[in-house]
């Protein structure tokens, strides 16, 4: 089974977007994974992620919209982005 895979990665180089296509029969599936930098991750103290943590849940809970994450693209990876999205 053949695979595509397309990264793009964060400018800020905290995390990279992944994007994979099987080659299989169908060929319809697009799988999307984020990869965050270990590194990064564990640079916080630990009251500062809980106090993360408890906002996050309130939020989730009182059917708030929130962020996760952001991705931070430069326009011209961005371009290049989608000149191999359109081949994918």
């Amino acid at each position: 089974m053949n695979k595509k895979e397309i990264l793009l990665n964060c400018e800020c180089g905290h995390g990279i977007l992944k994007f994979t296509k099987y080659d299989d029969d169908d060929g319809s599936d697009i799988y999307l994974e984020y990869y965050e930098d270990v590194f990064y991750s564990y640079q916080r103290s630990f009251i500062s992620k809980l106090v993360e943590n408890i906002k996050l849940s309130t939020k989730i809970l009182l059917g708030r919209k929130f962020v996760l994450f952001d991705i931070v693209v430069l326009g011209k990876d961005f371009e290049e982005f989608k000149s191999n999205l359109l081949t994918f």
